[in-house]
């Protein structure tokens, strides 16, 4: 990450959270991020008690997942 990306902030921003007493998973979640044009990004992703790939019907408690995207667009002059 540059230094002056960490100065400014992002000119887009998305992100979400969850936290639940206990939580089952019925299939694995697909996920695919996806940029397109002249961008730097980072995502950012946290589980709290959760393994990185959940089994299948089976119950976690006390969990929570953190989940944040940003793009800064870059300067088409440079």
């Amino acid at each position: 990450m540059s230094e002056e990306r960490e100065l400014s902030p992002a000119d887009i921003e998305v992100g979400g959270n969850w936290r639940a007493r206990s939580a089952r998973w019925g299939s694995q979640a697909r996920q695919n991020t996806e940029t397109l044009g002249d961008v730097d990004t980072e995502e950012l992703g946290e589980k709290e008690g959760l393994p990185d790939s959940p089994r299948r019907d089976r119950t976690y408690r006390n969990v929570a997942r953190r989940w944040r995207f940003s793009a800064w667009l870059r300067d088409p002059g440079r």
